[in-house]
């Protein structure tokens, strides 16, 4: 399982989105599959690293959070 940090495209527009990719289906519990026209993957990462990053901020990572955060843990 990994949890998917990328772009979904509603009516056309990217707006930057997450969600989970199980077997290798996406499975996204926040937004109807009939209203967005596809997805596009930015960077993706296991629960753990998702957990590690919501334990140490209190929320959910956007695409520049999560690569500042796997930045400084590579240098660590």
């Amino acid at each position: 399982n990994k949890y998917v940090l990328g772009y979904v495209f509603y009516k056309g527009i990217p707006i930057e989105h997450a969600w989970v990719n199980i077997h290798d289906q996406n499975l996204d519990v926040t937004l109807d599959v009939d209203k967005q026209d596809g997805y596009i993957s930015a960077i993706e990462i296991s629960m753990e690293t998702l957990l590690a990053f919501v334990d140490k901020n209190e929320f959910a990572p956007s695409i520049y959070d999560l690569n500042k955060f796997m930045h400084k843990n590579k240098e660590h």
